[in-house]
């Protein structure tokens, strides 16, 4: 991940601070992340790829990040494509 990249889950993980949340899933480009908003720890990070049948337990929150510009290879973080366009099934 870049700079960007810890930037954002840094305003992200202060949106779910600012809730009163705890531990908070993220969804980020294509990518999901569990979070430790009091000790501001990343706990687990999951390609969208891999999200088959998962389920996230012991969270009281979700926060879905704005994305970014794509990256200079064409990818967002967690090695995933370019969104096309469209829905939320674009970069599939």
């Amino acid at each position: 991940m870049t700079s960007a990249d810890e930037d954002r889950i840094g305003r992200a993980v202060d949106q779910a601070a600012a809730k009163g949340a705890r531990e908070s899933l993220l969804l980020m480009d294509n990518c999901a992340l569990v979070v430790s908003v009091a000790h501001r720890r990343v706990i687990t990070v999951v390609p969208t790829r891999e999200l088959d049948d998962a389920v996230f337990t012991n969270i009281d929150s979700a926060v879905i990040v704005a994305p970014e510009a794509p990256k200079a290879n064409g990818e967002f973080c967690c090695g995933g494509p370019v969104p096309s366009g469209g829905g939320p099934d674009a970069a599939e």
